[in-house]
């Protein structure tokens, strides 16, 4: 399963706007796509809201067949942030984490304890971002990989 959130030009009430990047874009055009896609659609006025994001993942778990050591999380830009948070909060919960051009605040990391940020550092990660972003600076991902 690919548990995807979406960037802040995604927020609103039509819950397929997020299909204008990433896996919801890709995963109706292929044949043969052997992940579930999940993506936590959010209202205009919100931002990754970490609660809602596991209790809609665990509801996911609990009514479809989901192999648990294999949910992977990825994220783009706002998405991007909220992956590496919710991979910071719960790593025990992801087979590997992919955020897309985004980053975190070094100072949340030292809110959780050596054993959570150890497992963190285990955890595969495949972290995207251009150069030229203009939105979110190359660097806060640069200095988020590093911890």
């Amino acid at each position: 399963m690919i548990f995807f959130l979406h960037g802040i030009g995604e927020r609103g009430t039509n819950a397929w706007k997020v299909a204008v990047h990433g896996p919801p874009k890709v995963a109706p055009k292929m044949t043969n796509f052997p992940f579930i896609v999940v993506f936590a659609p959010m209202p205009e006025w919100r931002v990754v809201v970490h609660r809602r994001a596991h209790d809609m993942l665990d509801d996911v778990v609990e009514r479809y067949r989901v192999d648990q050591s294999r949910i992977y999380l990825t994220g783009l830009s706002m998405g991007g942030f909220g992956t590496w948070s919710l991979a910071l909060e719960h790593p025990e919960r992801w087979a590997a984490v992919a955020p897309i051009c985004g980053g975190g605040n070094p100072l949340y990391t030292l809110s959780y304890d050596a054993k959570r940020r150890a497992a963190l550092k285990s955890l595969p990660f495949w972290v995207f971002h251009g150069d030229k972003d203009e939105a979110v600076p190359v660097q806060n991902q640069n200095e988020w990989s590093r911890r």
